[in-house]
């Protein structure tokens, strides 16, 4: 959380979303009044976003998020392992089936969720990760990496504590980097 308070409470412009609450899934009216809110409230207009419990429907979730002037989408990962859930390891543009064109929104797959990887890697969350980004070095991609601000050193949760700076430290020494998702494109 404090890299998303230094964006934006900071001097350089940086890119600031949104997680689409539960109750705005198929429902667009609500998410309007959520992008509004939290546009007034931060100055400026939202760019990305993620569905929270990342409850997505294509056929619906992305013309709603394209009308609420989301560029960026970070939505289709699994929400009970980690991976890739659309298969690739990069930034894409959805395809529309009804107008046989592409969305005019980015998708950024989400590949690793902080509860989920301790969960299915209990032994070697770090390894894991370390692992994937290795494997990504070698191809080419990106992995879009979640951890949830209230659990990065929360004792109530001490399968997690310490694994976020871990994984950002390795990342580091293997020489990855951390950028925002326009600098990305």
């Amino acid at each position: 959380m404090w890299v998303h308070l230094v964006l934006l409470f900071s001097e350089r412009p940086g890119e600031i979303g949104v997680h689409y609450n539960f109750d705005t899934f198929k429902c667009e009216e609500r998410l309007r009044r959520q992008v509004k809110e939290l546009n007034g409230i931060v100055g400026r207009e939202l760019v990305s976003g993620r569905a929270h419990y990342l409850r997505f429907d294509h056929r619906w979730s992305f013309d709603s998020i394209i009308q609420n002037g989301i560029a960026y989408d970070e939505s289709l990962g699994y929400p009970d392992r980690i991976g890739y859930r659309c298969g690739i390891a990069g930034c894409f543009a959805p395809f529309n089936r009804n107008s046989k064109t592409t969305y005019p929104v980015t998708e950024f797959p989400l590949a690793v969720m902080d509860g989920v990887l301790v969960k299915q890697y209990a032994n070697n969350p770090v390894e894991t990760v370390q692992r994937m980004l290795l494997h990504l070095s070698r191809i080419g991609g990106g992995l879009t990496l979640l951890f949830h601000s209230g659990m990065i050193s929360n004792p109530e949760f001490p399968e997690v504590v310490g694994i976020y700076e871990k994984i950002l430290k390795a990342a580091r020494r293997m020489g990855v980097r951390g950028m925002s998702a326009s600098a990305l494109l």
